[in-house]
This record gives structure tokens, C-alpha cells and sequence, in this order.
């Protein structure tokens, strides 16, 4: 591997790291930084992040063990702290998700495949607990699950 393709690595990583720990710490407030009339929340920027990091993964920079751990960790922290959002998500970038999982539980190395596992659990968990809240068979992740699957 290059020197311009482990840089390109070590940024993304990066990228991931900065928005998993707002995912963690949810409670940054960007307010006195934000322009009057906008609405700045961590959640907000963490989706925006994943809607431009997803696009940009490949199988080769998830060749990089750093990059898909990091990665698949984030995907478990986001879906841990906002499941709500879920439902809602643009159907490409949950398709997005579904399939760098579909990669992750694939993956040969234990700790990819333990964080993709483990990301899946928690949208199982959370699609059951709607699920039995909702009065019909379709609630919105069960949309999304299945618009993934066309």
C-alpha cells in the first residue's frame, strides 16, 4: 500500500472517531458558533457526517483494519444513541449502512465482524421493541428493513 493511500485511511478514520464521539457525547452544544436562526445539534452533524463518510467506503479502504473497526463501531454507537432515526433515514444511506454491515459480518477479523454483529443486534433490538409499540405490522424501520432488501 502507498504512502497517499495510508493517508487517505488515517483521515477517514479520523472523520469516524470525531463523529463517534459525538455520538457519545450528544450533549455538545454548538449554539454560540452557529448563525442566528440555525439549529445546530450533534445528532444533526453526526448524520450529515455518515451520509458523506458512507459513500466514500469501499471493500479496499475497508481493507484497513483500523478503518472498519472504526467504522462498524460508529454504525453500533449511532444506532445505539438515535435508533428513532432510523425509520426516518434516507433509504440510500440506510441501504448504505445495510450493506458495509453486510461487508462487516462477512469479514474474516473477529473484532469487524463482533462490532457488524453487534450493530445488527441493536437494530434488532430496537425493530422488536417498535414492533410490539406499534398497532400495525409496518411500522418505519420495517419499511426501511424491507426497502433494503429490493
Amino acid at each position: 500500500l502507498n504512502s497517499e493511500e495510508n493517508e487517505w485511511a488515517s483521515d477517514v478514520t479520523n472523520l469516524i472517531m470525531i463523529l463517534t464521539e459525538l455520538c457519545d457525547r450528544d450533549i455538545v452544544s454548538f449554539e454560540e458558533h452557529a448563525a442566528e436562526n440555525t439549529k445546530v445539534s450533534a445528532e444533526g452533524i453526526v448524520f450529515q457526517g455518515m451520509s458523506v463518510i458512507l459513500p466514500l467506503i469501499t471493500e479496499e479502504i475497508l481493507s484497513f483494519p483500523d478503518v472498519a473497526y472504526r467504522l462498524f463501531y460508529f454504525l453500533g454507537t449511532v444506532v445505539q444513541v438515535y435508533p428513532t432515526k432510523l425509520s426516518s433515514l434516507d433509504p440510500a444511506l440506510f441501504n448504505s449502512i445495510c450493506q458495509s454491515l453486510q461487508f462487516g459480518i462477512n469479514d474474516h477479523r473477529v473484532n469487524v465482524c463482533r462490532t457488524s454483529f453487534e450493530c445488527l443486534a441493536s437494530i434488532a433490538m430496537y425493530h422488536v421493541s417498535e414492533k410490539r409499540k406499534s398497532q400495525n405490522n409496518y411500522s418505519g424501520l420495517s419499511k426501511q428493513l424491507i426497502g433494503a432488501n429490493t
